[in-house]
Protein backbone atom coordinates (compact mmCIF):
# COMPACT_ATOMS: atom_id res chain seq x y z
CA UNK A 1 0.00 0.00 0.00
CA UNK A 2 1.30 3.75 -1.22
CA UNK A 3 0.81 6.32 0.70
CA UNK A 4 1.41 10.00 0.63
CA UNK A 5 3.74 11.43 3.60
CA UNK A 6 0.58 13.20 5.25
CA UNK A 7 -1.16 10.36 6.17
CA UNK A 8 2.04 8.40 6.96
CA UNK A 9 2.51 10.65 9.73
CA UNK A 10 -1.22 9.93 10.50
CA UNK A 11 -0.88 6.16 10.52
CA UNK A 12 2.29 6.10 12.57
CA UNK A 13 0.65 8.89 15.34
CA UNK A 14 -2.48 6.41 15.61
CA UNK A 15 -0.78 3.00 15.69
CA UNK A 16 1.21 1.41 18.09
CA UNK A 17 3.13 -0.29 15.79
CA UNK A 18 4.16 0.42 12.20
CA UNK A 19 5.40 -1.32 9.58
CA UNK A 20 7.53 0.41 6.57
CA UNK A 21 8.24 -1.31 3.34
CA UNK A 22 11.07 1.03 1.22
CA UNK A 23 10.77 -0.21 -2.43
CA UNK A 24 13.78 -2.07 -3.24
CA UNK A 25 15.33 0.99 -6.00
CA UNK A 26 14.42 3.36 -3.30
CA UNK A 27 16.67 1.50 -0.30
CA UNK A 28 20.05 2.62 -1.28
CA UNK A 29 18.74 6.12 -0.71
CA UNK A 30 16.80 5.86 2.09
CA UNK A 31 19.92 4.14 3.97
CA UNK A 32 21.98 7.18 2.80
CA UNK A 33 19.86 9.61 4.34
CA UNK A 34 19.66 7.17 7.82
CA UNK A 35 23.56 7.06 7.75
CA UNK A 36 23.76 10.66 7.13
CA UNK A 37 21.13 11.27 10.30
CA UNK A 38 24.18 8.86 11.86
CA UNK A 39 21.15 5.83 12.21
CA UNK A 40 22.98 2.59 11.45
CA UNK A 41 23.93 -0.40 12.66
CA UNK A 42 26.68 0.58 15.06
CA UNK A 43 24.68 3.56 16.96
CA UNK A 44 21.39 1.16 17.04
CA UNK A 45 23.39 -1.88 18.85
CA UNK A 46 26.18 -0.98 20.66
CA UNK A 47 29.53 -3.19 21.12
CA UNK A 48 30.82 -5.87 18.90
CA UNK A 49 27.40 -6.77 17.32
CA UNK A 50 27.02 -3.19 16.04
CA UNK A 51 30.18 -2.76 14.40
CA UNK A 52 30.01 -6.18 12.87
CA UNK A 53 26.69 -4.75 11.65
CA UNK A 54 27.89 -1.78 10.18
CA UNK A 55 31.30 -3.51 8.52
CA UNK A 56 28.86 -5.55 7.05
CA UNK A 57 26.87 -2.85 5.89
CA UNK A 58 30.35 -1.07 4.32
CA UNK A 59 31.20 -4.16 2.37
CA UNK A 60 27.81 -4.73 1.04
CA UNK A 61 27.92 -0.99 -0.46
CA UNK A 62 31.65 -1.36 -1.89
CA UNK A 63 30.09 -4.29 -3.24
CA UNK A 64 26.83 -2.63 -4.66
CA UNK A 65 29.48 -0.31 -6.11
CA UNK A 66 31.96 -2.42 -8.02
CA UNK A 67 29.33 -4.65 -9.32
CA UNK A 68 26.91 -1.48 -10.64
CA UNK A 69 30.14 -0.28 -11.84
CA UNK A 70 32.00 -3.09 -13.96
CA UNK A 71 29.86 -5.92 -13.05
CA UNK A 72 32.39 -7.48 -10.11
CA UNK A 73 31.02 -10.50 -8.43
CA UNK A 74 30.18 -10.79 -4.76
CA UNK A 75 33.03 -9.99 -2.01
CA UNK A 76 31.09 -10.94 0.85
CA UNK A 77 29.39 -14.03 1.94
CA UNK A 78 27.05 -14.15 5.03
CA UNK A 79 24.20 -15.95 6.15
CA UNK A 80 23.09 -14.34 8.96
CA UNK A 81 21.93 -10.47 8.66
CA UNK A 82 19.38 -10.12 10.38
Amino acid sequence: MEVEFDELQRVIRDSKLVKLVIAKDAFLDARLDLEQMNINGATLFRGLDGLGRKVQDVLNSVESYLRERDGVGTLVQSEHIL
